[in-house]
């Protein structure tokens, strides 16, 4: 069931694959670039690039971190996910899709 929620919903966005791949042919016919999900989920919104950042932070003392990276570090030591760009992607804004 996990396995087929990451095929079907991007885990960082939470946004369902159809929501991509219709913008994407859409864009065939529109000229605006946009690509479908596979490509979101591989250059926009990279699960591991995001595990990457936790474990950076988790080992990064609190005292040498940026006001965003301190940010960050309190959201996941209260596990909380509203750090994550829920509901939304830079494709998408570019392509000037609002999505409610």
């Amino acid at each position: 069931k996990a396995r087929e929620s990451r095929q079907e919903r991007c885990f960082i966005c939470n946004l369902h694959r159809s929501v991509f791949d219709q913008i994407a042919t859409d864009a065939e016919h529109n000229g605006s670039g946009v690509r479908g999900f596979e490509r979101h989920i591989s250059s926009e919104h990279i699960m591991e690039a995001y595990i990457n950042y936790i474990i950076y932070l988790k080992d990064r003392d609190f005292q040498h971190c940026t006001g965003v990276e301190k940010f960050c570090k309190k959201q996941i030591a209260e596990a909380s996910t509203k750090w994550f760009p829920v509901n939304k992607a830079k494709s998408l804004q570019r392509a000037g899709v609002k999505l409610d």
